[in-house]
């Protein structure tokens, strides 16, 4: 088989080899997987430049979500051959520690024409949807799922609000939408709020004008009753003054490492709360499935690059104003 090799010590993404290696067996209560396509996370930009993520001295296989089909099972397993599926990253509360699953670590990665795993990793695809589609679901979508139900559930008639134009925040989107909730969207760039409007928002703010994006969002709208902060502790501040009464802050996001002084009046004065939200078990999973399949929604894909120019993906990932989710697809 194919597979894609960060080599130890390495940091960008022009460092990937791809190699040839053996074609792996599955072992008792295991699956292999043939890998059709592969979704990016920013938590894999993340593990890529380290050290976040990665064990010194020591090569890695990249990324966490994969969507293909089962093509040879181990004893004791009883998951037919030529099912569609998806990885899970978690079984049940609470969340593992550290949460960082495949391709991190000493977890090797799935940017791989095959990959064996354990049996109660994998979960049905949704049967709308590719391989292409389906490959957005493990992180970004159950997160958003997480973040929107796991606590305070949205309810018809409530808004919700999302930072940015990335897999989780779209997802959260068309999930709020779906749910009969109005969608709010803060994003940085004037094309971003164009195409949120165009997907439906009732109304988007941008930071550019609105440093104070929580309070304008607030003063527009009357406040959300869940914000899904994408971005992290640098952003805690305003999406607490966003929140309607007892509303909720979804904190998603690790891309801003040093925290900002918190107020605790912020919460105190909203009566809302704050809660951080690591992806989501099989039960988060299975439900997102279920209600995708119930709804016919499809998430937004921004680009499809071939398994050939996995390279060229990470460097298209980390571009501004990317909309949705950027997959590989696997011959």
């Amino acid at each position: 088989m194919r597979q894609w090799v960060l080599p130890a010590g390495a940091t960008s993404a022009d460092a990937l080899r791809l190699r040839e290696v053996p074609e792996p067996e599955p072992g008792p209560g295991e699956v292999r997987v043939r890998v059709h396509a592969v979704s990016i996370n920013g938590r894999d930009q993340m593990v890529l430049s380290g050290p976040f993520g990665r064990i010194p001295g020591r090569e890695l296989v990249p990324l966490s979500d994969v969507a293909g089909v089962v093509d040879a099972t181990g004893d004791g397993v009883d998951l037919a051959v030529g099912t569609a599926v998806t990885n899970l990253h978690w079984q049940d509360a609470p969340v593992p520690e550290p949460p960082l699953g495949l391709g991190a670590l000493d977890a090797p990665g799935v940017l791989s024409t095959h990959v064996v795993l354990p049996v109660n990793q994998v979960v049905r695809a949704p049967a709308h949807l590719g391989h292409v589609e389906s490959a957005t679901l493990p992180v970004a979508g159950v997160t958003a799922w997480n973040a929107l139900f796991g606590d305070h559930p949205v309810v018809p008639g409530q808004k919700v609000a999302s930072l940015g134009t990335g897999g989780v925040a779209l997802y959260a989107m068309q999930l709020a939408q779906a749910a009969g909730a109005d969608y709010l969207g803060v994003v940085r760039r004037s094309s971003s709020a164009r195409r949120l409007h165009d997907l439906g928002a009732a109304e988007v703010v941008d930071s550019t004008g609105f440093p104070r994006w929580g309070a304008r969002l607030r003063e527009l709208t009357g406040g959300a009753h869940k914000v899904v902060d994408t971005v992290g502790t640098a952003t805690i501040p305003d999406s607490l003054t966003a929140l309607a009464w007892r509303g909720e802050v979804a904190l998603v996001g690790l891309f801003t490492p040093e925290p900002a002084p918190l107020d605790p009046m912020l919460l105190f004065g909203s009566g809302g709360s704050l809660r951080g939200v690591a992806v989501g078990t099989a039960a988060h999973h299975r439900d997102l499935v279920a209600f995708m399949e119930r709804h016919d929604l499809r998430p937004v894909v921004d680009s499809v690059h071939p398994f050939s120019e996995a390279p060229a993906a990470f460097a298209h990932h980390r571009r501004p104003g990317v909309t949705g989710k950027v997959v590989i697809a696997v011959p």
